[in-house]
């Protein structure tokens, strides 16, 4: 299934046994070559009849030809290729693990020569077979219901042994003699002795399979074949711990699902998770995106960059007092707008003179601000390391008091800060204050297991920018904290929670004010393509440290990472271009399977109308090039999320998922 598996395929479905049975009977017998079930009487009907891993054991006279059984069911149903060994030297078959109503179906196609390993068996122009029934007869039924299953390490039970006793005798001299002359030659003549009179009859030695298999490992390290089992030393080596439900030798696989939002990445994401979990494969969740900045040390990276929001989400309730000290609370209601005050600062969403402010909750005089625990002029002003009187620092979007600035060493010193947003326009000014020194300030963050961000929480902002906001909802009251240095002019945030200048977590870009080539009017750090450079190199090493933490452990312990996002993203944001995308590349392992899901851009926008159907267009056309480039390590896969037909399109992903798990982990297709 290596290759790219588009939307349009939608041929395949999820079946039951017994159909893929009897599609495995028409194209074999159109074929018009012999071919026999393998295995005891009634192996089919007890294959169709069961729902777990035993396979169902297919001989075909001739190769991997037009038309291939394989090919017939990878067009039909989801499947993948779990084994495929094609040497000459050694036993010939592909083994097909097919996605059905009750679990996962294994077929297991033998081509040509009867082998186990290396040891022949009976070549194929020898093999005999019902053409009626289509089973195997003669020496070749001997063949593979005793000798096959003594050499893989068992006696056969009574039922398979009385077949193989009743079919020694119905073989020819021939036959007989020609199945005893390779035995002899192969594995020793007083393990062929053994064989062969097991078959007349006699009753096994115990040790039997243990002589036969030393036997058949001493051939396989033979010159001649040594090559041959080096290629196969994957399948070969027994599973141990590694063993997956099937049985085989898996490793982990990494899923990362791209596409804009809305395109169905979290639907598809919890269904696959729930699939391969009831298949018997352990799976784990991943994040690789830049949403918002709610990432680990994203804030920190902030703060050492001195640019955009130095604060992550507060998970607070709607209405949490606001103290400056051992100020009274600030109530403010949050329809009303915080800052239309007079001056200069009006223009930057600041009260900065005395007046209309004090109506709304924001006093910017001496005197009754006190009473809210805000002051904004001389005097009580120094106390709290606030201050809003009109100045020359209005044009920074901050207006400290002229007469009193306390300095570097006046700070907030209170307990939580609250303040409600305006929400009655989009172009609503949001409340400020500046703090003209650090602060006190405490940076905690929590992450799941998964890897996803969960709460962030964080008390008295400090430094030069900053903001605090109490929930995600554009009606949650929110406050934003600027800086009066140099390096923060203008710097802000509107009430829907977007940047002012383009956003540093790259979810897409503000208002603001940047020019052709990214760079900002004025000295706006947001806008810097030089912090943006950084910031680019930083998500980097910060993917390059959540591969590390999240991924890696759970590939070590065989699971299914379901990775939403990956590195890709640092290919747009926030530096287009940079380097920093070309070398997380390199160093976070490509995933193995790229799956994007997709949907008609009217449907994506019907989930997700806050973004504009022509950012979601151009997103969606941007994941199909990526996908065009084949950078996963087994497939891609374009998962059509727009109607009911969906869950048949996860069973491809999960096929996929069967088949990568059972590739080495250094091959890539």
């Amino acid at each position: 299934m290596s290759g790219k598996i588009a939307a349009e395929q939608v041929s395949r479905h999820v079946a039951g046994r017994a159909e893929i049975r009897d599609t495995i009977t028409a194209v074999l017998d159109d074929a018009g070559t012999d071919w026999a079930w393998q295995g005891p009487a009634g192996a089919p009907e007890r294959w169709v009849a069961d729902n777990g891993p035993a396979d169902l054991d297919v001989w075909c006279a001739a190769g991997r030809q037009s038309p291939d059984p394989v090919a017939a069911l990878a067009r039909a149903y989801p499947s993948a290729v779990i084994a495929d060994a094609a040497d000459p030297r050694r036993l010939r078959h592909t083994g097909v693990a097919v996605v059905t109503d009750t679990g996962l179906g294994v077929v297991d196609f033998t081509h040509g020569d009867l082998r186990v390993g290396p040891i022949l068996l009976i070549p194929a122009a020898e093999v005999t077979v019902d053409p009626a029934a289509h089973r195997l007869t003669g020496a070749a039924a001997v063949a593979d219901l005793l000798v096959r299953p003594v050499l893989r390490g068992r006696i056969p039970g009574p039922e398979r042994l009385a077949e193989a006793r009743e079919a020694w005798t119905a073989a020819t001299p021939t036959g007989r003699t020609a199945l005893a002359r390779r035995l002899t030659a192969q594995l020793g003549a007083a393990v062929a002795a053994d064989l062969i009179a097991a078959a007349g009859g006699a009753l096994p030695d115990p040790r039997l399979p243990r002589r036969a298999r030393l036997r058949l490992a001493a051939r396989s390290l033979a010159p001649a074949t040594i090559g041959a089992t080096w290629a196969q030393r994957h399948s070969i080596r027994p599973a141990g711990p590694s063993a997956g439900p099937l049985g085989l030798r898996t490793r982990g696989v990494v899923v990362a699902l791209v596409g804009t939002d809305g395109s169905g990445k979290s639907t598809v994401a919890a269904m696959l998770g729930d699939r391969l979990r009831s298949r018997g494969f352990p799976t784990s969740q991943a994040y690789f995106g830049m949403a918002r900045g709610n990432l680990p040390g994203v804030a920190l990276a902030r703060r050492l960059l001195n640019v955009g929001s130095t604060a992550p989400p507060l998970a607070l309730d709607a209405a949490v007092p606001l103290a400056l000290d051992a100020a009274p609370p600030l109530a403010v209601d949050a329809g009303q707008r915080l800052a239309p005050s007079v001056g200069p600062a009006a223009d930057h969403g600041l009260a900065s003179a005395a007046g209309p402010a004090a109506d709304h909750g924001l006093a910017s005089a001496a005197g009754p601000a006190a009473d809210h625990g805000l002051a904004s002029a001389a005097g009580p002003a120094a106390d709290h390391g606030l201050a809003s009187a009109a100045g020359p620092a209005a044009g920074h979007g901050l207006a400290p008091t002229a007469a009193s600035e306390a300095g570097p060493g006046r700070t907030s010193t209170g307990g939580p800060v609250a303040a409600a947003a305006d929400t009655s326009g989009p172009q609503a000014p949001v409340a400020t204050a500046s703090a003209l020194g650090s602060a006190s300030e405490t940076d905690t963050t929590s992450v799941s297991e998964s890897g996803r961000p969960t709460e962030m929480e964080t008390s008295s902002v400090s430094g030069r920018m900053g903001e605090m906001r109490t929930g995600s909802g554009s009606d949650r009251p929110t406050m934003a904290v600027a800086g009066t240095g140099p390096d923060s002019e203008g710097v802000g945030r509107r009430p829907d929670g977007e940047g002012v200048g383009r956003r540093l977590d790259g979810d897409g870009d503000g208002g603001g004010r940047n020019g052709p080539d990214g760079e900002g009017g004025g000295r706006n750090g947001l806008d810097h393509r030089r912090l943006r450079r950084v910031a680019a190199w930083y998500y980097a090493g910060e993917y390059g440290w959540r591969y590390l933490r999240h991924v890696l452990p759970a590939l070590v312990r065989g699971r299914v990472v379901i990775a939403d996002r990956w590195v890709y993203d640092l290919r747009e944001s926030p530096w287009p271009g940079s380097a920093a995308a070309r070398v997380a590349e390199v160093l976070v392992p490509a995933p193995d399977l790229l799956v994007l899901p997709d949907a008609p851009i009217d449907v994506i926008h019907r989930r997700k109308p806050e973004r504009s159907v022509a950012e979601q267009r151009q997103q969606q056309e941007r994941f199909h090039s990526l996908l065009a480039e084949s950078p996963a390590r087994c497939a891609e896969m374009v998962i059509d999320t727009s109607g009911p037909a969906s869950g048949d399109r996860v069973a491809d992903v999960v096929a996929a998922v069967v088949e990568a798990a059972h590739r080495p982990r250094g091959r890539r297709r």
